[in-house]
């Protein structure tokens, strides 16, 4: 393979790279269970469609924390923040 059809070859894969990077990016929350956890599965199996891999996506019941409001208090300082849960509940 020539160095300019390498070249050619690794921006197509670079420019390939970046409408992934942008079309996940667009998909605002990807959290379990939300709106845009669904737009990421489906997303996500239309891109493997589309390479000729098969792909579809389940749906199933799960139980999760829906936040409202988090922060800590320290010293009258509020700061407002999201846990991160790893796991089971603590």
């Amino acid at each position: 393979m020539s160095l300019e059809t390498q070249a050619g070859h690794r921006d197509s894969v670079n420019d390939s790279i970046a409408n992934d990077i942008r079309g996940w990016d667009a998909i605002e929350e990807h959290r379990t269970g939300t709106v845009g956890d669904r737009q990421t599965a489906e997303w996500l199996s239309a891109c493997l469609r589309d390479a000729a891999v098969g792909a579809q996506t389940a749906s199933f019941d799960l139980q999760r924390w829906v936040l409202r409001e988090c922060s800590v208090t320290a010293d009258g300082k509020r700061v407002a923040g999201v846990p991160l849960f790893d796991g089971g509940v603590t």
